[in-house]
């Protein structure tokens, strides 16, 4: 808004001055107005923003119109996230709640069963099939091993009781149902961490391009300008090339906050960071 304000003060001088036309002038006037609109609309949202997160920190009907919630550093100054690791343990995922719980659940059905199968049961964990060795979550899907069947192929080496030579009679019915649950539930894990990798790798490489054409656009607004001073180009593409650059300036800052909101995706969907313990 500033850069158009200056821009117009200068198009009004030289049209008073008889060096440029009223169309010149209007048009920088107009652009002046149209990143005038923007404001009250960032600053409406600015405000919104602020209240759901006053709701979320418990504050109290006269904080939240008094606006008491302190702003914080502007999202330019704020630390680039860290790249997520190219390969990922996927024992990360039990420390997700859900995970822990449905384990839980399944733990109890077969103590329900009896003190002697209780017993039986080993320690679950999302690798079964493959004892510590971690994989890469993205070769979870498709990896020709028994690391991964939503059929049972997870949890065979926990409940394929016939090979175990006791001969144990069939699961009943809540351990049957604790265990489609809790495989539903892993399912669901693993879903989420490869979508929420997956989204933030896709945001990492839209910020690196967004970072790029700005520097290029406000190179070539800078060219724009010499060569409309020196009389070479017209006011028009100075107002072209303006508008770009305050719509990539504007795309950016989208950019930055979608890489930081997919860097929580992640953190969530795993459980917390990556370089956290398992708890």
């Amino acid at each position: 808004l500033h850069s158009r304000e200056e821009s117009l003060k200068l198009q009004t001088k030289r049209f008073h001055g008889g060096l440029i036309s009223e169309l010149e002038q209007r048009q920088a006037e107009a652009e002046a107005a149209s990143a005038r609109a923007a404001v009250p609309q960032i600053a409406r949202s600015l405000e919104q923003t602020e209240t759901a997160l006053g709701v979320l920190l418990g504050h109290s009907p006269k904080q939240l119109a008094e606006r008491k919630l302190k702003r914080g550093k502007d999202i330019n100054s704020l630390a680039t996230p860290p790249d997520v690791p190219a390969d990922l343990p996927s024992s990360l995922l039990e420390r997700r709640p859900d995970v822990a719980s449905s384990e839980q659940q399944l733990i109890a059905a077969n103590a329900r069963i009896g003190v002697a199968r209780a017993a039986y049961f080993p320690s679950i964990s999302l690798t079964g099939a493959l004892g510590s060795q971690s994989l890469s979550l993205d070769s979870l899907f498709t990896s020709a091993t028994r690391t991964w069947s939503f059929a049972g192929n997870l949890a065979a080496p926990v409940f394929n009781f016939g090979a175990t030579g006791y001969n144990v009679d069939a699961a009943s019915a809540g351990q049957k149902q604790a265990l489609a649950q809790y495989q539903k539930t892993v399912q669901t894990a693993f879903k989420d961490a490869l979508d929420s990798l997956a989204a933030n790798n896709s945001a990492r490489e839209v910020l690196q391009a967004q970072t790029t054409q700005l520097a290029a656009l406000n190179r070539t607004l800078k060219l724009a300008g010499l060569r409309y001073d020196n009389g070479y180009a017209s006011y028009l593409d100075v107002l072209d090339a303006q508008r770009n650059s305050f719509q990539s300036e504007l795309n950016l800052v989208s950019a930055k906050l979608d890489r930081l909101n997919t860097t929580i995706g992640v953190y969530k969907a795993l459980g917390g960071g990556w370089e956290a313990g398992k708890p």
